[in-house]
């Protein structure tokens, strides 16, 4: 819970959480406010606070801090690893009740899922690291925020060879892509991608080398195939984003949207 200030002589104090007498007793205050020639107006409103240090994959604010249906001020501090899951998305805030608002503030990483390399299908577009489904401010400035890396695309020799690309890098990294040949030339398979650095291409002994996956947040390599698309670090789906800091590249990898 974060407080409010009284103005004095000397300065700014922190004021004392307000309580109502109610017919069972006194009840702490859930909302402050003042009246003006326009009416009345919030000054000051209880804050809901919620530290993540558990490593999670495909998480929701919302769902972390129970689902809430009162509007309130609320702030979702990141201090572990976040991770891809199964939703095309690392983190998502969830929508809160009208009238709230919603701070992230990230102090680890947020990374998301590599796309699988290419053959039999096209290199796969890397995953969104986070998603909005409301309006956040977000700082950012002790975090990191990664898209996951596009899949590498694949070579193709016309009824003879497919080389296939490189897994694109993210948490998890994307899958190797396959190899196929009715030759006997040699092979060395493509493999999967890392955190940082997206997945060498297969190639045969003859020189037919697939492309690799890309790194966080950009696309896989292409050849007669496309690689896929570099995943976004943040997809705003329409909603406002405020940053407060840490929207460096180093930071930040891949587009928002």
């Amino acid at each position: 819970m974060m407080n409010f200030y009284v103005k004095l002589a000397d300065g700014y104090r922190p004021g004392v959480l307000p309580q109502v007498k109610i017919p069972d007793g006194w009840r702490e205050g859930l909302e402050m406010f003042v009246k003006t020639p326009d009416g009345w107006r919030t000054v000051w409103r209880r804050t809901i606070i919620f530290i993540n240090t558990v490593e999670r994959s495909g998480a929701s604010v919302f769902e972390l801090m129970g689902r809430p249906t009162k509007a309130r001020n609320y702030i979702f501090i990141n201090r572990a690893t976040i991770s891809g899951g199964g939703g095309g998305f690392s983190l998502r805030t969830g929508v809160f009740p009208t009238g709230s608002t919603l701070k992230i503030v990230n102090e680890s990483y947020i990374r998301g899922a590599g796309g699988a390399g290419g053959y039999p299908n096209l290199g796969v577009p890397g995953a969104t690291a986070i998603l909005l489904d409301f309006p956040v401010s977000l700082d950012n400035r002790n975090g990191y925020i990664f898209g996951g890396g596009g899949g590498g695309g694949f070579i193709y020799w016309p009824n003879t060879l497919y080389s296939g690309g490189g897994g694109g890098a993210g948490l998890p990294g994307g899958m190797r892509g396959g190899m196929y040949q009715v030759s006997t030339y040699g092979v060395v398979y493509p493999t999967a991608g890392g955190l940082e650095t997206g997945g060498a291409g297969g190639y045969y002994s003859v020189g037919w080398n697939g492309p690799a996956g890309g790194a966080p947040g950009t696309p896989g390599g292409n050849s007669t195939y496309a690689g896929g698309a570099g995943g976004n670090s943040i997809d705003k789906k329409g909603n406002s984003l405020t940053f407060e800091a840490g929207n460096s590249a180093d930071r930040l990898k891949g587009n928002v949207v």
